[in-house]
């Protein structure tokens, strides 16, 4: 990639010396050798049993892994050496550049050796000396940030090779390049280098820094059936030590000073030590002193520990167990552990262990069933990846899951492997709901480290609260209340109410959601000269809502009435034949069907000026309809009157007499269209040869009026 007579041209493959058949070829062994390897290494496997089969599939698994990074290697050497694609002129400069690559490469092959045999130290029976091993580990970190880097910009080189193949493609490129910074970027590749090795190095000393900093974290995390008498617990959790390899005794022993000095540091006592899976990376022959700090962790209820992958690894799982228990390490076997009966602790095998070998050693969620199901149920398991098989038997069975502890996943431990594991894995790192928030998983990020001595710079010291505590018991507690103090001068003491009589209340207030449309204690068993109001409210809300009910029912009965009308077929007749009062009423129902919505006429001016907003002084107005309803009986006194008749009778009265009243104006607006309908034919006779037949009776109206007879009927009954 360069620039040649003013055009820029980019490489890809071609641009290293690569062709297609070369690649082809390269990719080709990679997949012969690395089904050969997992084919010889099953059988390997599957020629012993017990904790060596464990241990043989894992041999399996790292002879894989070097031969994915002995073919990941050459990638990493073609854009490191790219630095000398071009040859200076100078033949001076052109034997100093020789020396340069020389000692380049040697520096190269030492990082790469380094950080292929890495691995195969966890593989030997004895402890490799630390001036050997650390070296070797640093390099295998370089190694893991050389491949990023080195992918991320000759993939970069590839894209803009593509582009550069389309019209619109250059277009793009030279537009990039008018940057200066993009067209150095893009053109030289001496800067490519310069700052991959840039960033390789200021990332590699940052994580190294950090590596061993162990940073305490505070979170509060709600439990749903935690018994709100009880104090919190204070629950330590510790994941992923990874003892052995690079991680030694005073690692180890600075993780265990931490947590005990909690209580100290933080004024809290520590309840009990969750050691989430990956404690050991080595056998028991090699790293018992290492671990041998873990036997003096303090807590109120013990240390807790669940396997994860790494303990069926190296020797056999069985030793590192009797070892723990020697410790006073509580070990989890798919089993579970009530915690003063607070919590029930679940401690499951890690989800991968039944490739280990051992008989009857697999995670079995089924073990959660051994809780009873008003307990709140904390869950250790060191893969997230088992959260989807525990929620499972969870929805089968019915117990609820409230927390489970995780770890594992290292949150990447190196920032260039974030994205890709952030893809890779359902769970990174942190808190995350499941089954919308009723259970919650925490991942941790790990303690320490594992293979190379880096990690990512733990995140600022904070307290998250998830929530409160409910009942503020801590709080309560606390003797050292400046208002506790002051009462307790004036003659109160714990256990005693406020008051002359000190009768009022011992106990806290509790939270209780009102979801009725009536005040506090309303059905409260103590409140009996209240219960005759609210018997009589419960019954004018039924009576108000069986009216509304009534009269939607009549508007959709209306309503109907119109559809039938209009589906009804007509007779067949001529127009001459229709008779003029039909050919009213039709039209002034279309026309009222129109209008009735929009006509303001109907309006009184009191109705008006409410909907404008006019006020108006309050005036009694003498119509027709004061003579209609009762007179009102004025007030002798301001005492209220009982009443002769009960709710429902005089309801029932009213209701009579509104209908009654409804039909007189009907039969007058009846009466009125039957004379104006007479009076047209009167006026415009028809010529007949006979007598005019008597007028039929509408079937419409016939219809109504029956409705009206039965409703008329219904009201006689009512009274």
């Amino acid at each position: 990639m360069g620039l040649i007579d003013g055009k820029m041209t980019y490489g890809g493959l071609s641009g290293f010396g690569i062709t297609w058949r070369m690649f082809l070829i390269w990719l080709g062994s990679f997949v012969v050798l690395y089904h050969i390897i997992g084919g010889v290494g099953g059988r390997y496997a599957r020629r012993v049993q017990g904790y060596e089969v464990g241990n043989r599939y894992r041999l399996t698994s790292v002879l894989r892994l070097e031969l994915i990074m002995v073919y990941l290697s050459i990638p990493i050497y073609l854009h490191l050496f790219s630095y000398f694609h071009k040859s200076p002129e100078s033949q001076v400069l052109k034997k100093e550049s020789e020396k340069l690559k020389k000692k380049c490469f040697s520096i190269f092959m030492g990082i790469m050796v380094g950080a292929h045999i890495t691995y195969f130290f966890y593989l030997l029976p004895f402890d490799v000396p630390y001036v050997i091993y650390w070296p070797a580990a640093l390099s295998l970190g370089l190694w893991m940030h050389l491949f990023f880097f080195a992918c991320l910009f000759m993939g970069g080189n590839a894209v803009v090779a593509g582009l550069n193949k389309y019209e619109k493609g250059r277009t793009f490129v030279s537009t990039l390049c008018r940057i200066k910074f993009f067209k150095t970027l893009i053109v030289s590749r001496k800067v490519q280098v310069i700052l991959t090795l840039t960033l390789t190095a200021s990332l590699s000393v940052i994580q190294w820094y950090s590596s061993d900093k162990v940073v305490i974290k505070r979170m509060e995390l709600k439990l749903k059936n935690f018994p709100v008498n009880k104090n919190p617990l204070n629950i330590v959790l510790l994941t992923d030590l990874h003892g052995g390899a690079m991680v030694y005794r005073e690692q180890i022993s600075d993780v265990v000073d931490k947590t005990n000095s909690i209580e100290e540091n933080y004024k809290v006592n520590v309840d009990a030590v969750f050691i989430v899976g990956d404690a050991i990376d080595a056998p028991r022959a090699v790293i018992e002193k290492r671990m041998e700090p873990l036997k003096f962790l303090k807590s109120k209820l013990g240390t807790f520990f669940v396997s994860g992958n790494h303990e069926f690894y190296y020797g056999n799982y069985d030793d590192w167990k009797k070892l723990f228990i020697d410790y006073g390490i509580r070990v989890l076997e798919n089993e579970i552990e009530h915690l003063e009966d607070t919590i029930c602790l679940v401690g499951l095998h890690d989800i991968s262990a039944y490739k280990s070998g051992i008989k009857n050693v697999s995670m079995d969620e089924s073990s959660i069933a051994k809780c009873q199901k008003n307990e709140s149920v904390v869950v250790l398991a060191h893969n997230p990846a088992s959260t989807k098989r525990i929620m499972e038997f969870a929805n089968y069975s019915g117990h609820h899951v409230d927390l489970i502890l995780s770890g594992h996943t290292h949150s990447g431990q190196y920032y260039i492997l974030v994205p890709y594991i952030y893809w890779l894995l359902p769970y990174l790192y942190g808190l995350y709901p499941i089954q919308s928030g009723t259970t919650q998983l925490f991942v941790s990020a790990g303690t320490l480290y594992q293979a190379s001595p880096m990690k990512m710079v733990a995140e600022p010291r904070y307290k998250r609260k998830i929530c409160v505590d409910p009942q503020n018991l801590k709080w309560k507690n606390d003797s050292d209340k400046f208002g506790q103090k002051m009462m307790e001068k004036m003659g109160w003491k714990e256990g005693k109410g406020l008051g002359v009589k000190e009768q009022g209340m011992t106990e806290n207030l509790k939270m209780k959601a009102n979801f009725t449309q009536k005040g506090l204690k309303a059905d409260s068993e103590k409140n009996d000269a209240d219960k005759t109001w609210m018997s009589h409210h419960d019954e004018f809300s039924f009576l108000l809502e069986k009216l509304n009910k009534k009269k939607v029912e009549d508007v959709d009965e209306k309503d109907s009435e119109e559809s039938e009308d209009k589906d009804e077929p007509k007779n067949k007749k001529s127009k001459q034949g229709k008779s003029i009062e039909e050919t009213i009423r039709s039209r002034n129902k279309f026309f009222y069907r129109r209008t009735r919505m929009k006509d303001l006429s109907r309006y009184s001016e009191k109705d008006k000026s409410a909907v404008i907003g006019i006020r108006k002084k309050r005036e009694e107005p003498k119509s027709e309809e004061d003579d209609v309803r009762e007179p009102t009986p004025e007030k002798e006194s301001a005492q209220v009157r009982k009443s002769e008749i009960s709710m429902n009778d005089y309801f029932a009265q009213k209701m009579a007499k509104f209908y009654a009243k409804k039909q007189e104006a009907k039969d007058e607006q009846k009466s009125s269209e039957f004379v104006d309908a007479h009076s047209v034919e009167e006026t415009n006779p028809q010529p007949t040869e006979t007598d005019p037949e008597p007028i039929e009776e509408d079937p419409l109206e016939a219809k109504k009026r029956r409705k009206m007879e039965k409703k008329a009927r219904k009201l006689a009954e009512i009274q």
